[in-house]
């Protein structure tokens, strides 16, 4: 599956460079005011959310059948999302690159950049259109070199990275990285299963001092407990916000006071 996602988003990328060649979208990225810093805004004294935009996936289908993102986001921030993760694919995401402007006029907490990134044209187009951070996955990026080319350019534009990992060996390799944050999926591509036991074992072998996240299948409180339990900084949710029909009390259920 993520493959086929990957080839799409090839297309997808040259047709962006057809529109908008890079030398211009560099001029968008001059004299833009500094970022709001993700990492930041991970306190270490509770467990942050990183609430997620999005209208489907690639293994739920359709998840929201109208996606307003403002006023979206909107309702993330008043109920307490540390940051807002914005979904930029278009074909299996139902993604905009333009929700991310849109998002960043309406809210004062980080936006992170959600996609397949693997070019430094992403980079400059998340930086140009409107976000504080991106997601870079080792799955993706297997390559190091490209990898820590990748992390410097984005640190360059001033955006911040968060490094996506599902395994102890990407693991090593995040935890050398100069990446931001770090964040476990606990998704597999190849079944788009999700399973939390993914970073709550991962989490046994992560000694580092930066913010720390788990992505991917988190719906209960008890599931943010058992996350929070063993350490780590904050959660990334998509589905269980975009699903429900009041996303305040499932933020509240999600991560309220103890």
């Amino acid at each position: 599956m993520l493959n086929k996602i990957l080839a799409d988003c090839r297309h997808t990328l040259e047709s962006a460079q057809k529109n908008l060649p890079q030398s211009q979208l560099k001029q968008l990225c001059e004299g833009l005011p500094p970022v709001r810093s993700l990492s930041k805004a991970l306190s270490p004294a509770r467990l942050n959310l990183i609430a997620e935009i999005k209208g489907s996936s690639p293994s739920m289908g359709g998840i929201r059948s109208f996606v307003e993102p403002t006023e979206i986001a909107g309702l993330y921030e008043a109920a307490g999302a540390a940051a807002i993760s914005v979904l930029t694919e278009p074909i299996y995401f139902s993604g905009k690159i333009e929700y991310l402007r849109l998002v960043r006029d309406r809210v004062t907490i980080p936006i992170l950049r959600k996609d397949f990134i693997f070019d430094e044209y992403q980079l400059y187009e998340a930086r140009g259109k409107g976000a504080d951070a991106v997601l870079l996955m080792t799955s993706v990026i297997s390559d190091d070199l490209l990898l820590n080319s990748l992390i410097e350019l984005a640190h360059r534009l001033g955006l911040e990275t968060l490094l996506e990992v599902s395994d102890i060996d990407n693991l090593k390799r995040a935890v050398k990285s100069k990446t931001d944050v770090l964040g476990i999926n606990n998704r597999n591509f190849n079944t788009l299963k999700t399973d939390i036991n993914t970073s709550l074992k991962l989490m046994k072998n992560y000694h580092g001092h930066r913010p720390i996240i788990s992505e991917s299948g988190i719906f209960t409180r008890a599931d943010a407990a058992k996350l929070k339990d063993v350490g780590f900084n904050g959660i990334l949710v998509g589905t269980a916000l975009m699903r429900s029909d009041d996303i305040k009390a499932k933020i509240e259920e999600l991560i309220g006071a103890d």
